[in-house]
């Protein structure tokens, strides 16, 4: 999915990587540097969360499936 692709690419981009010209071009903008990193953080959450719903991608399950996994090691390592 193609589109994804750039989605991932765009937020990638945006937080944290090689984000300074659009952080200076924002405050010169805004003239704040708290609304700067609010709008930055907002772009790069919408851009992921275009990601994740493009390739149907749930977070909450893909956590929720980690805990699980490390609690049944847990529990593996407790019983041998």
């Amino acid at each position: 999915m193609v589109l994804g692709n750039l989605f991932v690419t765009i937020a990638l981009f945006l937080n944290p990587l090689g984000y300074d010209i659009v952080v200076y071009g924002i405050t010169l903008l805004t003239k704040s540097y708290w609304i700067t990193m609010t709008i930055m953080y907002a772009l790069a959450f919408v851009f992921f969360g275009f990601f994740m719903y493009l390739y149907k991608i749930n977070p909450i399950a893909l956590v929720r499936q980690q805990i699980i996994g490390v609690h049944r090691k847990f529990l593996k390592k407790k019983v041998e």
